[in-house]
């Protein structure tokens, strides 16, 4: 039993380290840059791994998408904003309660200054 307890955690320690260096060098620098620019900090250092995951994957789909913008295949490009560590529910869950009015006859300005008043 003790050699089955000490084996089960080797092997957690084994795939908690393979996790942690999954990264490249350039998906590391650049959660770094975005965290110092958008000022984000975090004291759990488990928080701090899940919004990396979620940026480095995030901007993964960014830049995907702007390499089909680039071959002409999409009208528009993306960039990475200061929600680029949240997932798709998080910011729904913010952001859904709000209608957004929106008439084909209105242009973008429009929309802001109907939502705006």
């Amino acid at each position: 039993m003790k050699f089955y307890s000490i084996f089960v955690l080797i092997v957690f320690a084994c795939l908690l380290s393979l996790t942690l260096c999954e990264y490249t060098e350039e998906e590391s620098n650049a959660w770094i840059s975005y965290k110092n620019k958008f000022e984000k900090h975090y004291d759990d250092p488990a928080e701090d791994e899940l919004r990396k995951q979620i940026f480095i994957e995030n901007r993964k789909i960014i830049m995907e998408h702007n390499e089909r913008y680039e071959r002409g295949e999409v009208a528009y490009s993306l960039a990475i904003n200061r929600f680029a560590d949240w997932t798709p529910e998080e910011i729904k869950r913010l952001y859904g309660r709000y209608k957004l009015w929106f008439s084909p006859s209105l242009s973008p300005t429009e929309i802001i200054q109907q939502v705006e008043e």
